[in-house]
């Protein structure tokens, strides 16, 4: 069947109702996303005030999260906690490790003070404490994994003797006052015997037979006594230096025998490997 002009009109004033509704959803869409482009403006005083209660309430929470849980109430740390102690015992059945020694002395109490795995985990605690006090700097962190080691936790287990030995240790001005203290006691328990001696060298035939002949020291140029002087000054401070070094080496294999026979072994290390945890008591 023909259709009639009429229906055609018709038809061709649908077709362009439906391509203007088109064009204008399409703007419609277009205007939709323009809008959601738009950047929301936020108050930087409100945006400040939020940044610094949010600083605040971790702070507090690091403050207050250390003593809760001591008393049982835990939080989510912000702190990490301590590693804890962990000694264990090398001996016959089972050689343990060191990093030092590669493998530690039967009956030597070994120790694991920072992060590092494997071969590098444990260490002779003799050999840890020699170490720190050669070169505390060095070995305030591990050299290896750089984290913290704290002596304080085997300290601890050292008693009135130990911490004594350890606060004079921890402080070079406390090693010379105590090094001077024992050299005056020394030299007060042996004046009597000084008192004599000198007496009888100055009284004696020899020096004064020789007396001409250092005599010449007094008579020699200012900058040669002056050298001398210097010179005198410098070989006595070398030798403080290395009697200093002489006490604080003594003073270090003490500690290091009185806290090392007082640390509890908290870990016992199977043949396979597998540590297994000791029950011990804390200071």
């Amino acid at each position: 069947m023909r259709q009639t002009a009429g229906e055609k009109d018709e038809e061709s004033q649908e077709e362009e109702d439906e391509d203007e509704e088109t064009m204008t959803g399409g703007e419609e869409d277009e205007e939709q996303e323009e809008e959601e482009v738009e950047p929301v403006l936020y108050d930087e005083k409100a945006v400040e005030w939020m940044m610094h209660q949010l600083c605040m309430y971790q702070t507090r929470t690091a403050l207050i999260s250390n003593p809760l849980a001591e008393k049982g109430y835990k939080l989510r740390e912000i702190v990490p906690s301590p590693r804890g102690l962990l000694c264990a015992v090398s001996t016959e059945e089972r050689r343990m490790d060191c990093r030092m020694y590669v493998e530690a002395e039967v009956g030597k109490k070994v120790v694991a003070p920072c992060k590092c795995k494997g071969t590098q985990k444990w260490i002779s605690f003799s050999a840890l404490n020699s170490e720190r006090r050669k070169e505390a700097a060095k070995w305030k962190n591990c050299p290896t994994c750089q984290g913290p080691i704290d002596y304080a936790l085997y300290e601890a287990y050292g008693g009135g003797a130990g911490k004594a030995v350890s606060a004079i240790l921890n402080n070079s001005r406390a090693t010379r006052v105590a090094i001077g203290v024992l050299a005056t006691m020394v030299l007060w328990l042996l004046s009597p015997l000084l008192h004599v001696l000198i007496v009888r060298v100055l009284t004696s035939g020899v020096l004064w037979k020789n007396y001409h002949r250092l005599t010449f020291i007094v008579n020699l140029p200012l900058p040669l006594q002056i050298m001398g002087i210097r010179f005198l000054m410098t070989w006595t401070n070398d030798q403080l230096l290395l009697v200093e070094s002489m006490v604080r080496q003594s003073l270090t294999d003490i500690e290091s025998r009185i806290l090392e026979s007082r640390l509890p072994v908290t870990v016992e290390v199977r043949e396979d490997g597998d540590e297994i945890a000791v029950p011990y008591r804390k200071p």
